[in-house]
């Protein structure tokens, strides 16, 4: 998790000091996927859905591969569910699928780390 952590800490800081934020234009028509690359990354997450909790229980055995493929599959549902909600409430009842799209991805490298531990 140190370094998910350090990578998001350092992706920040680069954006921020290598953008010229005078030039930064707001609701730019590219800030948004087009609908191709939307349902191209939507295939990824649907294969994310499929092989990430066989991924997280690869080196484990007996019990605790099924606890690690139950709670990873429980992370991706609660962050997907959440995303869903939070998407829906903060863009005036219209689903964003960046949103779902990250959400599943957080949801699956959160619980990388402690996924055999009982949640």
């Amino acid at each position: 998790m140190y370094v998910h952590t350090f990578g998001a800490y350092f992706g920040v800081a680069a954006s921020l000091v290598l953008t010229d934020m005078k030039k930064v234009k707001r609701d730019s028509k590219y800030e948004k996927g087009s609908y191709n690359s939307n349902l191209i990354a939507m295939v990824g997450t649907i294969f994310l859905w499929c092989f990430w909790p066989s991924f997280n229980g690869g080196l484990t055995t007996g019990n605790t591969q099924m606890r690690v493929i139950v709670n990873t599959t429980l992370a991706l549902s609660g962050s997907c569910i959440s995303a869903f909600a939070f998407s829906s409430l903060f863009n005036n009842g219209k689903f964003e699928m960046e949103d779902v799209l990250n959400a599943t991805l957080a949801g699956g490298v959160v619980v990388g780390s402690t996924c055999d531990m009982m949640q």
